[in-house]
């Protein structure tokens, strides 16, 4: 991964401040479990109620990760003030979200001074190992916040 400019010091608070603002989040019981600049992971845990007809995660679940990791890796490296909002993302899901545990991993490719670009990937776990189920692509664009 590349190294970037961190433009607020505590980007950490502020980050995390942000997604407890997103209480969607807590509906699927999602959380950060890593966070770095340019870089954000998510996992939640499966419960029926995240699942589909055939017992694996919702595909709206798996895309509502990579949304969120993909943000809030970018989230990392605003200024203060800053914001991020979707202005497109693609996904393509690879395989069934067959698993105890969803993570989405979202990094940075170019955070600009109007537009970043991001991407993720999402793992389904199984008794410890990960699968790869969906990948996503994303543009942002910086707003005052």
């Amino acid at each position: 991964m590349d190294e970037f400019t961190v433009r607020n010091e505590q980007y950490e608070a502020y980050v995390r401040e942000h997604y407890a603002s997103v209480r969607f989040m807590d509906t699927i019981g999602a959380t950060i479990t890593a966070l770095r600049p340019g870089f954000c992971e998510l996992s939640a845990p499966f419960r029926k109620d995240l699942g589909q007809q055939h017992g694996f995660f919702h595909g709206g679940i798996v895309a509502t990760l990579a949304d969120t990791a993909n943000g809030h890796a970018g989230l990392t490296l605003v200024e203060q003030g800053q914001g991020l909002i979707t202005v497109e993302y693609k996904i393509n899901f690879i395989s069934p979200a067959a698993g105890e545990l969803l993570i989405a991993r979202g990094e940075v490719l170019k955070p600009g001074r109007r537009v970043y670009i991001s991407r993720s990937d999402v793992f389904a776990r199984q008794n410890g190992a990960e699968k790869l189920c969906a990948t996503s692509l994303a543009t942002w664009a910086v707003i005052p916040r």
